[in-house]
């Protein structure tokens, strides 16, 4: 599983990690730390060793992170994998605290590891086996 977060989701993906990590799931954590200009070269050589992708970001889905991440893959020619985008559905956010929002919004390290067990049961038939990856 590879996992591409950015800003605080970073903190959440690594918490996702650990639970990942207790139950079986072997991932790779990449901090993208910006987009803008966003790392095509690093996220396309991950995506083409990695095909199961979950972007994570504090952001409104459309037009962000997981999106401009699409369309690298697909400008890199990138295809055969499956990709996740957790963050923010286009509507208004109230304030509050920032653990109550993220959980509220499924943008948190619970919705991580949920994401990564469907693409991994939706991957169930493939005989492929993924070597552990690294945080990085």
């Amino acid at each position: 599983m590879l996992i591409l977060a950015i800003g605080r989701s970073v903190c959440e993906a690594l918490d996702a990690y650990s639970e990942m990590t207790r139950e079986g799931i072997s991932a790779t954590i990449v901090n993208c730390r910006f987009v803008k200009p966003l790392d095509i070269d690093l996220i396309s050589d991950w995506a083409r060793k990695i095909p199961r992708i979950i972007t994570v970001e504090e952001n409104i889905r459309q037009g962000g992170f997981g999106s401009a991440v699409l369309e690298a893959l697909y400008d890199a020619g990138i295809t055969g994998f499956q990709l996740e985008r957790i963050g923010i559905a286009d509507k208004f956010v109230e304030h509050g605290p920032q653990a109550v929002l993220r959980s509220k919004y499924g943008v948190d390290a619970e919705a991580i590891v949920h994401s990564a067990k469907q693409l991994m049961a939706s991957a169930a038939s493939s005989d492929t086996q993924w070597p552990n990856r690294q945080v990085l």
